[in-house]
């Protein structure tokens, strides 16, 4: 199946995967303690890149004030490169999940690994909330509570952020 899947497909798939999680890492690193706590660990400033293979799509983002914020190419502190865009079509469609893809040698990572590890913590509670569970319990090690649901952090990434404030105070309102 993933090798019928052209090359411009798996590009286009990859970029909007990064794109979503670069959003829900913003909405998460609000939202929930976990990613709170990892993102105020890395610290401000800190800066990170994933790249979806050799002139595949890329996310840079930079932490400012608790915040996931995108930001143009520059200078990662970690960068996680996965070695081709196959590899990475794997990874961000959930059919492999980080640790495997780190034991079957699919990416490199520059920089600190002490530092790259909270950001794989992040990018794992992220896949919590973003794939239904019968799909992430394939690629996750355990299944932690999450602090919101799946549908409003799907609200909340998709639409304004101040949409999915509304949308949240009226979900708590109705509970």
């Amino acid at each position: 199946m993933m090798r019928g899947i052209a090359r411009g497909g798996k590009r286009a798939v990859c970029a909007v995967v990064l794109f979503v999680l670069a959003r829900a890492l913003d909405v998460l690193a609000q939202r929930d303690a976990q990613v709170r706590r990892e993102v105020a660990a890395l610290g401000d400033g800190f800066t990170m890149r994933l790249e979806a293979g050799p002139g595949g799509p890329r996310l840079c983002v930079r932490l400012e004030g608790g915040r996931v914020r995108r930001v143009k190419d520059a200078r990662a502190d970690v960068t996680i490169a996965m070695k081709s865009l196959d590899a990475a079509f794997l990874l961000m469609t959930g059919v492999i999940g980080v640790a495997q893809a780190y034991a079957q040698h699919r990416f490199t990572l520059q920089g600190d690994i002490t530092r790259a590890m909270p950001v794989v913590r992040c990018v794992d509670i992220a896949e919590r909330y973003l794939f239904p569970w019968a799909w992430a319990r394939r690629i996750l090690r355990r299944r932690a509570k999450k602090e919101m649901p799946s549908l409003l952090l799907y609200l909340m990434v998709f639409c304004p952020f101040d949409m999915g404030r509304r949308a949240n105070a009226h979900a708590t309102s109705l509970l």
